[in-house]
């Protein structure tokens, strides 16, 4: 909801890999934006409203509108709208709808017929009566009322999410009424309220979720120059009140809301910020990470993700996507070490490259996506010396380890986050090969480097999001340049364990649910073979990397020994012989362990369409074939069954090579010719 541009309605992740641009997004009604609801049971019905309560109801297929505001009573007087009118769906029923003006209003068919179930809530002054600055309101000619078109108004509104009929309405007159019988007999309590200035805005009112007589309440007193935090909670439908602002000193209150799954946990939009209580308001205090300090209008979470998402004044909008940190602190609170809640995955494809965004031009604005990851995320205590993360699938078999230089950062004290980009263990990576080998940009233990091309890119980027998460907006990739590099395939779909392990002790583990992509058409018998085929050539990767990795430095030593040994004449011709034989064999060898030459083929054949001699890189190329999102071609199922058979082959043949050369290397080394041979790859 944009101030004279609009409500909008646009997804929080894209499969774009450059982030979410303003064309996902698609207009919903015009004038200045304010609240927007979604009926939770029917995508078709959404509902939305502009300045001074003119809501209508959008057909989401259509795209129709019908205006759906109620009118007063002929021979009544005129409604009085606030300029934000609090419009609201029941928790109990999504057809129910209530619009409050000065009155509270009570649609029971999506807003097509309404009932007026209160009287006038406000104080029904007259503003033509008050004077401000000596000068009565009917005196004003110039600019008379500017910004505000009606006054006093309802600003702030709610329904017990426990009790339907439960009613709390705050004004902008500083009046607070409450009903318990839906609406046929409301009591005011703002006199209840301990301490409050006469005639203070009413920001917000929140039932409680959890316990049927607990309100909390927000007021507003900058308007009268009070910039002091009024925040007051009631567990007896507001008859006695407590002050509830330890910790918000100087800040003035806007919105609170009440998390979805802890009760002892609250979230206060304020003037300059966002503030959570652990303790069910007793006491709060600022989160910051990356948020900037600006004022927070509204707060809502996400029933389905547990997201949290701000609507700031002047900043955009803001998402934490994962609340459970938050949620389950205090419960970690008292151990030195704890694993939080992982959140459900899914594996959703996104392409490495698409819409030719390179060529936009400067200054193209892209919002952000979440990694392409699941993230996990734990607390410590103290500073550790080491902490890894092991994912483990039902089986108890254990698919990835996240370690070492990836968590470097992550071994201080309080909360960190690291991503898994829910595939396999890495393999290890060609060594000092040529184009398109894999170097030091890898994240999270050895996936793709997110955000370069193929990992490319060498030094590893920061992400707000979490160690191995990726470059805001970017994520990690597919089967990348370079033959697929040595990332491995993405786990099947099910329920792995994560443990938290700190200074080599299991100190939690948690189940982490992982989805499938919906989008994905394949059967769950084709992706556990398709599944299973890569794992092979995953295999036959490493393999073939060891021997690759191998035989490039013990080349380079046969090379040194050749040109040693031909200024001597002490070494028997035999020796020499049976040298130059081994010495054609390494260079025989070298071209079918090649590291892969990416090109722009991205399947590590060459790039020029021609079958690489490298054994490596066409496994490369077929293992990437087999791990995407389609069943994978003719020619790349040929080329498994090829590839099988050639490469186990191929390594069968280095490991003989290195045995040889082993005999040799005792002969060698009594004529002072030293020759180490690699050892054999099993």
């Amino acid at each position: 909801c944009l101030h004279d541009n609009y409500n909008w309605c646009g997804p929080s992740a894209t499969r774009f890999t450059r982030g979410i641009l303003n064309s996902d997004f698609y207009q919903v009604q015009g004038g200045d934006g304010f609240v927007v609801l979604q009926d939770p049971t029917d995508y078709r019905v959404a509902y939305s409203e502009s300045q001074d309560g003119n809501i209508i109801r959008v057909d989401r297929v259509t795209f129709e509108t019908i205006t759906i505001r109620p009118q007063a009573a002929q021979g009544e007087p005129a409604l009085r709208w606030h300029w934000d009118t609090p419009l609201a769906m029941s928790p109990h029923d999504p057809k129910v709808i209530y619009a409050p003006a000065n009155k509270v209003f009570r649609s029971p068919d999506r807003g097509l017929s309404w009932v007026a179930i209160s009287g006038d809530l406000t104080g029904g002054a007259n503003r033509d009566d008050l004077e401000i600055m000596g000068v009565k309101g009917s005196a004003v000619s110039i600019a008379r009322n500017d910004g505000v078109a009606a006054w006093p108004t309802i600003v702030s509104f709610a329904e017990s999410p426990k009790r339907p009929g439960l009613l709390y309405a705050g004004t902008d007159d500083g009046r607070l009424a409450v009903t318990r019988d839906g609406g046929k007999a409301w009591a005011q309590v703002i006199d209840k309220v301990p301490g409050l200035p006469k005639g203070i805005y009413v920001s917000e009112v929140v039932p409680s979720r959890f316990d049927e007589g607990t309100v909390y309440a927000t007021f507003d007193g900058h308007r009268q120059n009070d910039f002091d935090a009024w925040v007051f909670v009631s567990n007896d439908y507001g008859q006695t009140w407590r002050k509830a602002t330890a910790g918000l000193e100087g800040q003035v209150a806007r919105t609170l809301t009440e998390d979805l799954r802890n009760r002892d946990v609250l979230y206060l939009g304020t003037e300059t910020g966002l503030f959570v209580s652990l303790d069910r308001a007793k006491s709060w205090g600022r989160i910051k990470g990356n948020l900037p300090t600006v004022r927070i209008d509204e707060i809502t979470l996400h029933p389905r993700d547990n997201a949290m998402l701000l609507a700031t004044h002047g900043r955009s909008i803001w998402i934490l996507d994962h609340l459970e940190p938050i949620q389950e602190y205090a419960r970690v609170m008292a151990a030195d070490a704890a694993l939080f809640s992982p959140p459900a995955a899914a594996m959703y494809r996104r392409p490495a490259r698409d819409r030719n965004y390179e060529f936009w031009g400067d200054q193209v604005f892209f919002g952000e996506n979440p990694p392409q990851a699941a993230r996990v995320s734990w607390f410590l205590k103290r500073e550790v010396g080491e902490v890894k993360l092991k994912m483990t699938d039902a089986a108890g078999r254990e698919v990835r380890e996240i370690s070492g230089q990836a968590l470097a950062d992550s071994r201080k004290p309080g909360v960190h986050t690291a991503c898994w980009d829910l595939r396999v263990q890495p393999g290890p990576a060609p060594q000092g090969g040529g184009q398109g080998a894999r170097g030091g940009g890898q994240a999270a233990g050895g996936g793709q480097a997110p955000g370069g091309r193929g990992g490319q890119s060498g030094a590893a980027q920061t992400s707000p999001f979490g160690a191995g998460c990726g470059a805001a907006g970017g994520g990690f990739g597919g089967g990348g340049l370079g033959g697929g590099g040595t990332a491995g395939p993405f786990v099947l779909p099910g329920t792995y364990t994560v443990s938290l392990v700190v200074d080599g002790k299991t100190v939690e583990s948690k189940p982490l649910r992982v989805a499938a992509d919906p989008e994905v058409a394949l059967t769950a018998v084709q992706r556990k073979q398709l599944f299973d085929m890569a794992m092979e050539l995953h295999d036959l990767q490493r393999r073939a990397t060891e021997v690759a990795n191998s035989i490039g430095p013990f080349n380079t030593r046969v090379a040194e020994v050749a040109k040693e040994m031909g200024g001597r004449t002490d070494v028997p011709a035999e020796v020499k012989t049976s040298f130059e034989v081994l010495n054609k064999e390494v260079t025989a060898l070298v071209p079918k362990f090649s590291a892969p030459a990416g090109g722009r083929g991205f399947g590590g054949g060459g790039g020029a369409g021609g079958a690489s001699p490298s054994v490596l890189a066409r496994i490369g190329q077929v293992k990437n074939g087999l791990m995407g999102g389609m069943w994978p071609t003719e020619q790349t199922l040929k080329g498994y069954g090829d590839i099988k058979v050639e490469a186990p082959k191929a390594i069968a043949e280095a490991n003989a090579v290195f045995a040889k050369a082993s005999a040799l290397s005792n002969v060698l080394a009594t004529h002072k010719l030293p020759l180490a041979a690699p050892a054999a790859v099993k």
